[in-house]
């Protein structure tokens, strides 16, 4: 918090609803900041945090705005192979998906497959919120 006060800093620390740690293990580490809108994860393999679960290692970015949401997935592992995501949030329909993200559902869940390539490139999908 570049230029923020003492007493602002200990705000926000003791602001026990801006940020909630979804995980933090040798899996995974993952956060989820709502007034931000905002859901991070870091998957060394496949697992589940919070709302995310993964067949593989990626990193997962959600952000939400207002009734649409961005997700942007990229495979630092670089192996090429597909990946499933599964986003456990009412999803209406797909608005925009990159040529290497394959929206398999929509509706109580979004469930996508990733193609990644070997670039470790972000591959994004836009969708309206239930």
């Amino acid at each position: 918090m570049p230029g923020a006060t003492r007493r602002a800093v200990a705000r926000r620390a003791a602001d026990r609803r801006r940020l909630t740690v979804l995980a933090n293990d040798d899996r995974c580490q993952a956060v989820a900041v709502p007034p931000l809108g905002l859901t991070a994860a870091n998957f060394w393999r496949a697992g589940t945090a919070g709302p995310l679960t993964t067949t593989a290692g990626v990193s997962v970015l959600i952000r939400r705005r207002g009734r649409t949401a961005t997700l942007c997935v990229s495979e630092p592992p670089r192996t090429g192979e597909p990946v499933e995501i599964i986003w456990d949030h009412p999803v209406r329909a797909s608005v925009r998906a990159e040529d290497t993200v394959e929206v398999v559902a929509t509706g109580r869940r979004l469930h996508l497959r990733i193609t990644p390539g070997v670039v470790c490139t972000t591959h994004e999908c836009e969708v309206t919120l239930s």
